[in-house]
C-alpha cells in the first residue's frame, strides 16, 4: 500500500480525489483552477440527459440524428456521419466512455433544439447545483473562451445523492461496451 500524496507526484497536472459517500475531499492538485473543461462539461450534459430520461422527456431507445455541425466537430468524435442516428443509450455510452464531441453536440441539439438552447439547460441545472459560478456555452466543452469552470465544482455536483444519476450509474460500470455503426 503506498500513500496517496506518494503517488501525487506521478499523477497528472490536475486530480481530485473525493469520497462520494460524503463529499469530502481527500486529495487534489490544480481543482480549483479555470479551465477548458471538455470532459467535465460531457458530465453535466450527460446530467441534463438522465434529467431529460427521469422526467420521461426521452426514452433510451430514443434515435438521436447526427447533423451536419455535430458531425464536423473535432474528435475525440465517434463519427456516426451526418444524417445517421444513434440511440439514446449508447450516446450516453459515446459520452461517458469515449467523451465523443459530436455525440455531445448531437444530444445538444435533440435536447435543446441547438446548442445554444441547450447550454441553457446546462446553465440552469448547474445553478439549481449551486454551481453558481458554472457558465457553459456548448454540450462539449471546446472551442469558447467564455466557458470554463472548475473540476471540484463539477465532480461535488456529480457526487449529489439526489436527482438521476444514482439511478443510470450502471452505465458507468460496464466493462466492455460495443456501440453498433
Amino acid at each position: 500500500i503506498v500513500p496517496l500524496k506518494a503517488l501525487a507526484a506521478d499523477l497528472p497536472m490536475t486530480y481530485l480525489v473525493v469520497d462520494v459517500n460524503n463529499g469530502k475531499v481527500l486529495s487534489e492538485r490544480g481543482a480549483r483552477e479555470k479551465r477548458f473543461p471538455a470532459s467535465l462539461t460531457k458530465m453535466m450534459t450527460l446530467y441534463v440527459l438522465f434529467d431529460a430520461l427521469d422526467a420521461g422527456k426521452v426514452k433510451l431507445t430514443d434515435r438521436i440524428l447526427m447533423s451536419e455541425n455535430a458531425a464536423s466537430e473535432v474528435p475525440s468524435k465517434l463519427s456516426v456521419g451526418a444524417g445517421n442516428t444513434i440511440t439514446v443509450e449508447d450516446a450516453i455510452r459515446a459520452l461517458a466512455i469515449k467523451s465523443a464531441n459530436d455525440v455531445a453536440t448531437a444530444v445538444a441539439e435533440h435536447l435543446g433544439g441547438s446548442e445554444r438552447g441547450f447550454a441553457d439547460m446546462m446553465n440552469q441545472a448547474a445553478r439549481q447545483m449551486g454551481m453558481l459560478d458554472s457558465h457553459f456555452m456548448n454540450a462539449n466543452g471546446l472551442n469558447d473562451n467564455s466557458q470554463g469552470d472548475d473540476s471540484l465544482r463539477h465532480v461535488c455536483a456529480g457526487s449529489f445523492p439526489s436527482g438521476p444519476l444514482p439511478t443510470l450509474l450502471p452505465v458507468f460500470r460496464r466493462k466492455l461496451v460495443r456501440i453498433p455503426r
